[in-house]
């Protein structure tokens, strides 16, 4: 296995689409650098594919070249986030409602563009989305290229999500701040709701000539970051440590990023210790553990409410036709004998499907057959009502001690009623009220509640903070029809 890293990739391709820019503001700009020049949004370019190919094969070769990769070498490709039109966390329960917020953020048609959606979130009423969305001409470029150079594009995903994934640290939020010589944005992580993207119109450049000024403007950018993930997450924590990536590491100095630099990240216990400096590989390991199963050491600390998955953004035929030349001279002779097997198989199948064709079921025996049925399922019915009648009971006692058993540690109860004097046990058996610093243990012990088989529609509808940085989740859980 070999790795090349290269930087600034947004101008090395000359990228076509317009990035989707969020900022905590709520305005169209983003946040600019006091005393900068202003840096214009980037326009769409009618810029000739032919030569963007040419580019993208001339990096290919380049990449054979450096790396001493052989034909048919499988290759995995991070892009810089800068490139994604969509780095978003997005609520939303039907693709049509996905589809239309797409195109509200993009002002384009949604066909437009290859989408991703690799972090599912599901804490307490919501359905948050990571949603990965590029032009579909640059992936298409790169797959033409990499057909030209008898490359094997394996996959193409986004590099936050490379960065996550090679720290696997799913419990706890995180800021990474990659600073190149012409872009600088911030990129959060949270267990409940995945990844977005900040824009900063800062530069790497821009930075390091400002001194003391870079510090105060970084700082307003970080504020203008915690206000955002407060909003995107409904719950966010103050003062998340940040990681400063690229190659203007000496900024990490300025006392707004060494006041809340942090100090104990590091890779996955899987991939750890394989590089010198394994900051400098965050953004591009992860994409190499993409295939591990959910059940593997990778996702040991994933919550329950949170699933992850490839953001592989490569189309699914694009996928099939690079493992069919992967593999297509080494299993040719194997494909000989198995199409023989399969043949007879087929003929053998043709013949049991004659034979059975050939049974005739007469029509008395078909109308007494029918009548058993429903006489069956009646009977199931009336089994199915004696057996949950008997079920039905109430022990509050059990019930809070099931509760006490799944509260984690940092998290402390207070105004527990169990038993609704209204006999609407159904769906508020139980009310209590969350009490922690860290929002992320309410969705734990949300997710805990509903895997147990006493409760049913489970819910927490409402977290207050108070000045102290406090934090309050009202939880209501219903009783399940086998509560004994």
């Amino acid at each position: 296995m070999k790795i090349l890293k290269t930087e600034n990739l947004g101008s090395f391709f000359d990228i076509l689409q317009t990035p989707n820019k969020k900022n905590a503001g709520g305005g169209e700009e983003p946040f600019r650098f006091a005393g900068s020049p202003e840096k214009k949004p980037l326009e769409p370019k009618q810029a000739n594919r032919e030569t963007r190919r040419t580019k993208i094969e001339t990096f290919f070769r380049y990449l054979r070249e450096n790396s001493g990769i052989k034909k048919y070498d499988e290759v995995y490709i991070v892009l810089p986030d800068e490139i994604f039109s969509v780095v978003d966390v997005i609520d939303y329960t039907t693709d049509e409602n996905l589809q239309k917020t797409i195109e509200e953020m993009t002002g384009k048609d949604f066909e437009k563009f290859y989408v991703t959606t690799p972090i599912k979130a599901t804490p307490g009423q919501y359905n948050k989305r990571t949603v990965y969305a590029i032009d579909k001409k640059l992936i298409d470029d790169f797959a033409a290229a990499a057909e030209k150079c008898n490359i094997l594009l394996t996959s193409i995903e986004p590099a936050s999500l490379s960065m996550v994934r090679a720290v696997a640290d799913w419990r706890t939020e995180k800021i990474f701040f990659p600073i190149y010589r012409e872009t600088a944005e911030i990129i959060s992580y949270s267990p409940l709701g995945g990844v977005f993207r900040l824009e900063t119109n800062m530069t790497g450049e821009v930075l390091q000539n400002y001194g003391q000024a870079a510090d105060q403007d970084v700082k307003t950018v970080l504020r203008q970051r915690d206000a955002a993930a407060d909003w995107t997450y409904q719950s966010s924590n103050v003062n998340v440590p940040v990681t400063v990536l690229g190659s203007y590491k000496r900024l990490k100095d300025l006392p707004a990023l060494r006041d809340r630099a942090d100090l104990n990240l590091k890779m996955s216990e899987i991939v750890e210790g394989v590089f010198d400096d394994s900051k400098d590989w965050i953004g591009t390991v992860g994409t190499l553990l993409q295939d591990f199963d959910e059940d593997s050491e990778l996702y040991s600390s994933c919550p329950q409410f949170l699933k992850i998955e490839s953001g592989n953004i490569l189309p699914e035929n694009i996928r099939v036709g690079t493992k069919i030349k992967m593999w297509g001279q080494v299993t040719q002779s194997i494909l000989k004998k198995a199409t023989a097997v399969l043949s007879v198989i087929l003929a053998a199948g043709a013949g049991a499907i004659f034979y059975l064709n050939s049974i005739e079921v007469t029509s008395d025996l078909q109308s007494r057959y029918n009548t058993a049925k429903k006489e069956e399922l009646q009977m199931n019915q009336d089994i199915q009502i004696i057996t949950l009648a008997k079920k039905e009971n109430v022990q509050p006692i059990e019930s809070f001690f099931t509760l006490l058993k799944y509260r984690p540690e940092e998290l402390k109860l207070t105004n527990v009623n169990v038993g609704n004097m209204s006999g609407n046990n159904a769906t508020e058996f139980i009310k209590f009220v969350g009490v922690s610093e860290n929002p992320i243990l309410f969705q734990e012990m949300l997710s805990k509640l509903r895997g147990e088989k006493l409760f049913a529609n489970c819910s927490l509808n409402e977290i207050t903070s108070d000045t102290k940085g406090i934090k309050k989740a009202n939880f209501i859980l219903g009783k399940a029809v086998g509560n004994k």
